[in-house]
């Protein structure tokens, strides 16, 4: 009776239980960008369990700076971050693609960050996965050149000639050039 009943409790229990540890999210795109340039950043879901996944939604947090362009598939909220991506196999990977662009100070840290939701197809309770990626700013789109004298005397008239380009693919609004001069430099324009 007992190798009986165990033998019951193993064909009718489910496969095994669900902890939601055998999904993982995880991102891959580029850990440097040039502001202003198009910046391309995948987002996958991998169910790694016996169990398929149902009402799996992705949601994102971009950061500051960040201009949402595209994505592939397209997203489901007016804000251009979140995705319902339905059902997910067991063993399968669902991914977005998402396309845009990324301003900001040469050198600053641009943090996204990911929730994927769902349910076990075996039982009704909600699931998370979370992760964050971080890729910072390396260049910037514009370049600069001073053309100065090396050396001048005191009271010597010089020249210089500031040349600003622009090295991305994308047009760049507001340009500003702020200069700082020493105080004992007299401008005359």
């Amino acid at each position: 009776a007992g190798a009986l009943a165990v033998a019951g409790m193993m064909l009718f229990s489910p496969e095994k239980d669900f902890s939601g540890t055998q999904v993982t999210l995880s991102f891959n795109g580029p850990d440097g960008a040039a502001t202003g340039d198009e910046y391309v950043l995948s987002v996958s879901i991998q169910n790694n369990g016996s169990v398929a996944l149902k009402k799996l939604e992705l949601a994102l947090r971009y950061p500051e700076g960040f201009q949402f362009v595209s994505s592939t598939p397209k997203p489901s909220n007016e804000f251009s971050n979140a995705w319902q991506l339905g059902t997910l196999g067991a063993g399968d990977t669902k991914t977005v693609r998402i396309v845009g662009t990324l301003v900001g100070e040469l050198g600053s840290e641009k943090i996204f960050s990911g929730t994927a939701n769902y349910e076990p197809a075996n039982f009704a309770s909600q699931f998370t996965a979370e992760e964050v990626f971080t890729t910072h700013i390396s260049s910037s789109a514009l370049e600069l050149e001073i053309e100065a004298p090396r050396a001048a005397t005191k009271g010597q008239e010089v020249r210089y000639t500031i040349k600003g380009t622009n090295t991305s693919t994308e047009t760049v609004d507001r340009v500003r050039l702020v200069l700082a001069f020493p105080d004992s430099l007299i401008t005359v324009t």
